[in-house]
């Protein structure tokens, strides 16, 4: 069996051989691209909100529609929409995001790449890395701001954890292409500070959202979470008062209900059916079992 140390050890050097990846990947040209993934789209089900129903889950139809309104003010950008189709579905909507394209008259302007193994690399030659996700945990933020890839990202699920609005990237709102068309214009009307916020992430995504990291988080949380929390008197006390009224509960059920009111009625006892004389001579023949149990008989 494998302990937890060697587990740990093992990650950590799988965490040193992707941090050496990272920096051969930061000495390649940059180019003004925007990148995408394609994807499936959200289904039609009680957990996915009605408005959502059969849209693109990374919000591509938005990026394309945010397109004409960066085109007015930057003529030669490039829109890449990276890697194809997943299954039946996934190929229906490169088909719908493609006719879409060109609907709006953007053929030269946006590309679908198709399937690519050099993603790290297109991260390294973007100006702005984009995800529109609908329903996102961190998606490729990650990589992209380890690649110093300026980010705009939606406030959407773990999104908002690796990209915090104007300190790592640029936030804006879901299903919303002016909102989109204005974070990326603001990435490209200042290369400078967008620059500032790649590097700003890769450092963030360095120090929180490594593989050491979440090794050494996780090894934190397990350890202090078994760790034994020792006697504690203050609980202990609750506990017994706690058992001390169930218990008493369940003792005065078994003597009124089980062992006295039950058999009676079992043999045809119902209390609206007596006299007020008989209440009475019950009531005293009780008083004197209990006078006699504290031995208080009359002499």
């Amino acid at each position: 069996m494998i302990g937890p140390d060697v587990v740990r050890k093992s990650m950590l050097k799988i965490g040193e051989k992707w941090s050496k990846a990272e920096d051969l990947a930061l000495q390649s040209q940059r180019h003004q691209l925007d990148v995408f993934r394609l994807d499936t789209t959200l289904g039609t089900n009680r957990w996915t909100p009605p408005a959502l129903h059969g849209k693109a889950g990374k919000g591509h139809e938005d990026l394309i529609r945010a397109a004409p309104t960066v085109l007015r003010e930057f003529h030669a950008t490039k829109f890449l929409l990276v890697g194809k189709g997943w299954q039946g579905g996934g190929q229906a909507l490169l088909d719908r995001m493609q006719s879409l394209v060109a609907e709006l008259g953007l053929q030269d302007s946006v590309i679908f790449t198709g399937f690519r193994t050099d993603v790290p690399q297109i991260y390294r030659d973007l100006d702005v890395s984009i995800h529109l996700s609908l329903n996102e945990n961190l998606g490729g933020t990650i990589e992209s701001l380890l690649m110093e890839c300026p980010v705009v990202a939606t406030r959407i699920g773990g999104l908002t954890d690796s990209v915090l609005d104007g300190e790592t990237g640029v936030l804006v709102n879901p299903r919303d292409p002016s909102d989109l068309a204005k974070g990326i214009l603001r990435l490209l009307r200042n290369p400078a500070a967008a620059r500032e916020l790649g590097k700003a992430g890769r450092a963030r995504m360095l120090a929180r959202f490594t593989l050491r990291t979440t090794v050494q988080d996780l090894d934190g949380l397990y350890r202090g979470l078994s760790k034994p929390r020792g006697y504690r008197p203050y609980v202990t006390l609750w506990r017994l008062v706690v058992a001390g009224l169930f218990c008493s509960g369940v003792a005065l059920r078994f003597l009124v209900l089980d062992a006295y009111l039950l058999p009676r009625w079992d043999q045809g006892w119902r209390p609206w059916r007596m006299r007020p004389r008989m209440w009475l001579c019950r009531g005293y023949a009780l008083l004197n079992r209990v006078a006699s149990s504290f031995g208080l008989r009359r002499k």
